[in-house]
């Protein structure tokens, strides 16, 4: 803190004569930074004229110089390689400018500058004041000026104000500066008085408008070809009985009754909220009549026949004719048609059914570094009974992709390219609790125990037929899955059902495929729970 003390002493002639004497302290130890250097320096410049260490000796100078530094003082005159004994305040002074000055980096310096813009809340003077700062250290030279005007255009928050600024012909700093003032000054004035003025213009929102439906005209019993089905979003339009997404799980909502593709939740971006209550309006259903079938071209055994599709029927149904020349065997099915009508069987057989796609796929390239851990996997899953060997030819073929399991060394083979294959795959529809309703089926419960089942879809065995379906291709030759797969579209539909059977008359327990939430409200009854599941499963 510096004081002054002034004595007024009246010479013999009558003059006055002051006497100043300083006690000034030397600024804070220098930390070492480049870009600081000048900010210090110039302090230190001040410190030396106010306490009149400029009148001193030149080794007095130098020393409270350097003392004044800090520790980092002896750092840098080591690198200089600068006696102190011997050097004059000026060398001194010169020596140092040189040390920081190498250690700028002025392309760093200029980036920073040109990406600099004003913050939310950074008033228009510290927003100038930051400018000035960067440009020291941007070696600008006689271009400092006009680069900080510039700066200030485009970098104001005001929209307003950067088009008046470029639009001023000539625009110098100064200009600049004063413009940007006033609008900051006029921009808080508005915002002190905005307040008052929202109160005497306060908007009083219009009451609901009533709207008379229009009568209308009786329409032809026919479905309109043109439009689409809301719940499956295939034409043309067909009843909500007849749709085959009656009773499907949305992917997006975990709703049952349409398809992920036409789900309404997963479509809205913003909800606005009004003032004023809608009025509720009663509409009327009309009765469009019996739409067409719903039917479908398949090739069945080399040969395009129309089928009526019916997503509730257990079984596929064809006439005596499509049946001749094959391979019937017996049956003690009993089926029954419309009005529960039975229905005379001549026999089952099994046919081909040929999706319009490719089904051979050809080996992806394995990473040459991943191939020991590749065969090591593959040797593991066919220890475990997980995958065999294929010789015989295959109607079907995929790909494999080779993921490394997370935090671990060991790899996780996906067999992903079973997009073909899932078209021709019939999926079992098994509801699925959503998050809402196993919330609610937890109220109440203090204790849980999450069970994780390990590699759960292959603990489920497939038939001889359907393991054949799932062969793909490796370096190291051809293998089909004898475990269920993780990338059959029907997978997790059988694993929920397998589960919910097994586990569906115990309390407390909530599954979600592989996935098994115990919950009790004491611990011996969440223990008792415990040990039911375990021994079940």
């Amino acid at each position: 803190m510096s004081t002054f003390d002034q004595h007024l002493d009246l010479t013999p002639a009558g003059e006055t004569v002051v006497r100043r004497h300083t006690s000034l302290s030397p600024p804070k130890p220098f930390d070492g930074t480049s870009e600081l250097w000048p900010r210090w320096r110039a302090r230190f410049q001040r410190f030396r004229l106010c306490s009149g260490l400029s009148n001193k000796p030149e080794d007095d100078q130098v020393g409270t110089l350097l003392y004044s530094m800090g520790d980092i003082a002896d750092d840098i005159l080591s690198v200089v390689r600068l006696d102190e004994a011997k050097a004059t305040y000026n060398e001194t002074l010169s020596a140092l400018d040189g040390y920081f000055n190498s250690k700028k980096n002025t392309i760093f310096a200029r980036a920073r500058f040109n990406r600099r813009v004003q913050q939310s809340g950074e008033s228009v003077d510290a927003f100038i004041q930051d400018l000035h700062r960067l440009a020291d250290e941007c070696n600008y030279l006689t271009l400092k000026e006009e680069l900080i005007r510039d700066r200030i255009v485009v970098g104001v928050r005001d929209d307003e104000l950067s088009k008046q600024l470029q639009g001023k012909q000539d625009l110098d700093l100064t200009e600049a500066i004063r413009l940007s003032r006033q609008a900051e000054a006029r921009t808080e004035g508005q915002n002190v008085l905005r307040p008052r003025v929202d109160l005497v213009h306060k908007f009083k929102p219009a009451a609901a408008k009533r709207f008379s439906q229009p009568k209308q005209q009786p329409q032809p019993s026919r479905a309109n070809p043109g439009k689409k089905c809301g719940i499956c979003g295939k034409a043309p339009l067909h009843k909500k009985e007849a749709c085959p997404a009656r009773s499907a799980i949305c992917h997006s909502c975990n709703k049952k009754g349409h398809y992920s593709s036409v789900c309404r939740s997963s479509k809205v971006r913003a909800i606005q909220v009004e003032e004023e209550e809608a009025d509720n309006f009663l509409g009327s259903v009309q009765d469009l009549g019996q739409v067409d079938a719903w039917t479908a071209e398949l090739h069945v055994d080399g040969y395009t026949s129309t089928f009526k599709l019916d997503t509730g029927a257990a079984v596929s149904v064809v006439g005596e004719d499509f049946a001749d020349g094959r391979d019937l065997q017996p049956s003690d099915k009993i089926l029954r048609g419309p009005g529960n009508t039975p229905l005379h069987v001549l026999g089952v057989f099994q046919a081909c059914l040929s999706p319009p796609a490719s089904m051979i796929y050809t080996p992806r390239k394995i990473p040459h570094p991943l191939k020991d851990k590749v065969k090591a996997e593959i040797n593991r899953m066919l220890d475990d009974d997980v995958i065999s060997p294929v010789e015989e030819p295959t109607e079907w073929c995929s790909g494999i992709v080779v993921v490394p399991k997370a935090g671990r060394s060991s790899l996780r083979i996906c067999v992903v390219d079973l997009t073909s294959l899932n078209k021709a795959v019939l999926r079992e529809v098994h509801p699925l609790s959503s998050v809402d309703e196993d919330l609610a089926r937890l109220s109440g419960s203090k204790i849980f125990t999450k069970l994780d089942a390990r590699s759960g879809f292959w603990q489920m065995p497939l038939d001889q037929q359907s393991r054949l379906l799932t062969t793909f291709l490796t370096p190291f030759g051809r293998f089909c899955m004898n475990r269920l797969p993780f990338g059959i579209s029907s997978a997790p539909e059988i694993f929920q059902r397998r589960m919910s059977e097994i586990l569906r008359d115990i309390d407390g327990v909530i599954c979600h495929m592989d996935d098994i939430l115990i919950h009790a409200s004491n611990q011996n009854t969440h223990d008792e729970r415990v040990r039911t599941v375990l021994q079940r499963l």
